[in-house]
């Protein structure tokens, strides 16, 4: 399905905001919260964004790859972030995972904000991929694609910051 530079992308922040508040899975383990975070786009993909403490278990309770296989910890960690394409069980609906892990150095705060953009930037590729939509590099068409990225950024840091 493809979704050109149309009024709806341009004027999308105006129409829907930049921001939503998501649908939570907060589960408790060991007096850490486990933050498992649903926020929905005006593209027919769900993001999710899962904390440090959310594990491979807590995560198969709601998705699963797209072959039906259970996600283990190993594939989505290692590193400080990952973004990965897995299918909510409820309704087979396809998702971006975005799986944070950890913060590392001296100023943990920027590394987290790092992360998220970073991550962020990962979602925002993907999505226009998995629209057949491209990013363009003209001025006056760059708008949609940075609302986009700039939404994406606020939902991984507002799951991120969550105590």
């Amino acid at each position: 399905m493809l979704y050109p530079f149309s009024i709806i992308n341009i004027y999308w922040p105006f129409l829907f905001g930049t921001f939503s508040f998501p649908s939570k899975t907060t589960i408790m383990k060991n007096k850490k919260k486990v933050y498992i975070d649903t926020y929905e786009s005006i593209y027919p993909i769900l993001l999710v964004v899962a904390n440090e403490y959310a594990t491979a278990k807590d995560l198969n309770k709601y998705f699963r790859w797209g072959d039906g296989e259970d996600i283990l910890d190993r594939e989505i960690g290692g590193c400080k972030g990952c973004v990965v394409k897995v299918v909510r069980r409820s309704d087979n609906s396809k998702v971006l995972l975005v799986k944070l892990n950890y913060a590392e150095g001296k100023d943990k705060k920027l590394d987290a904000i790092l992360t998220a953009v970073h991550e962020a930037g990962h979602v925002a590729l993907t999505t226009y991929n998995n629209i057949e939509d491209t990013i363009c590099s003209d001025d006056t068409k760059q708008e949609p694609f940075c609302y986009y990225l700039e939404w994406v950024t606020k939902c991984i840091y507002t799951t991120m910051s969550k105590k």
